[in-house]
């Protein structure tokens, strides 16, 4: 019985590890979706497209969130979304 009790208690702290990981990635994505409004009032376009950009990709968990991000880096860009990432 030990044995499952351990096997539980380890299951329950990766779950809210992985709980944890994930709020502190929407925060995160949140605050440069925040700079990057704030970078483009200013007239910092690029700036805004770089925050844009990483926003999108910390929010890649919330698909609509995500999409507005991708729709704000094109608009500034002016270029699809395809070409968002470095030539390699």
């Amino acid at each position: 019985m030990r044995l499952h009790e351990a096997k539980l208690e380890l299951l329950t702290s990766a779950v809210v590890l992985e709980l944890l990981i994930a709020v502190e990635r929407f925060n995160t994505a949140a605050e440069y979706r925040r700079r990057a409004r704030c970078s483009e009032a200013n007239g910092y376009r690029y700036t805004a497209a770089v925050q844009w950009r990483i926003a999108a990709n910390l929010f890649r968990s919330e698909d609509w969130l995500a999409e507005k991000c991708w729709q704000a880096w094109e608009r500034i860009m002016d270029l699809p979304r395809k070409f968002s990432q470095p030539i390699t």
